[in-house]
């Protein structure tokens, strides 16, 4: 439901879905578990062989760190293999690429700023800035040999009306408003909320910036409380 909030198309949401849907038809989960479970095995089967013997202790202790060395790169490669899979079938399904490429952007800047965490930015995973890169030119590829995809964004956002936003109990909700011509997300705020102090906050929310002028009708979200 987090993440929900923060995606402000249908093709944002068919790149998550389809980057969870890869991490599944590849199995990774599996392997990880597999691998796991063997070197916790061997480090048992280690402790067990020199029960007593002086330096047990640090050979469990380096096998420890050399395993979960590995399977730190590892989860590098399941996260490279499901970005391109992810935009892939999101493509495939009519969703436009660029748009996934868009929301990584903007979950990275969000990361940054620790308004919402998502596994797939996780310290042990691959450089953002790498992934967005490779990203791009997969998307540019798959854009060049078609152009009618879907975005879907105000169809979307309809849906997100009365969501609920943030910790359980904060009563906090999405609520969908349509901007007048010419104004920016300071002069929405304000129009709707009667603050523009949380224009900031919104600016995040919709992936865009507080003074950039608004279109007549588009829909923006914002948080009531």
């Amino acid at each position: 439901r987090g993440l929900l909030a923060y995606l402000n198309n249908e093709a944002q949401l068919a790149g998550v879905l389809g980057h969870e849907i890869a991490h599944a038809a590849s199995r990774h989960a599996a392997e990880m578990l597999t691998k796991a479970l063997g070197y916790q095995f061997l480090t048992l089967g280690l402790l067990v062989a020199g029960a007593g013997g002086e330096n047990t202790g640090n050979w469990a202790a380096v096998l420890t760190a050399l395993s979960q060395q590995i399977l730190l790169g590892y989860g590098r490669e399941n996260e490279l293999q499901a970005d391109e899979l992810g935009i892939l079938y999101a493509s495939k399904a009519g969703y436009s690429p660029q748009e996934v490429v868009e929301f990584m952007k903007s979950l990275k800047f969000k990361e940054r700023l620790k308004a919402i965490e998502y596994h797939a930015f996780m310290a042990s995973h691959p450089e953002t800035t790498q992934r967005i890169i490779k990203l791009q030119a997969f998307a540019d590829s798959l854009e060049s040999r078609q152009t009618n995809y879907k975005i879907w964004e105000d169809e979307f956002k309809e849906q997100l009306n009365g969501l609920t936003f943030g910790a359980k109990g904060e009563g906090k909700k999405i609520r969908i408003v349509k901007a007048q011509g010419g104004e920016n997300l300071r002069d929405l705020t304000e129009r709707t909320l009667a603050s523009p102090l949380k224009a900031w906050d919104f600016a995040i929310l919709n992936s865009l910036r507080e003074n950039s002028p608004l279109t007549d009708g588009q829909l923006i979200k914002v948080i009531i409380e």
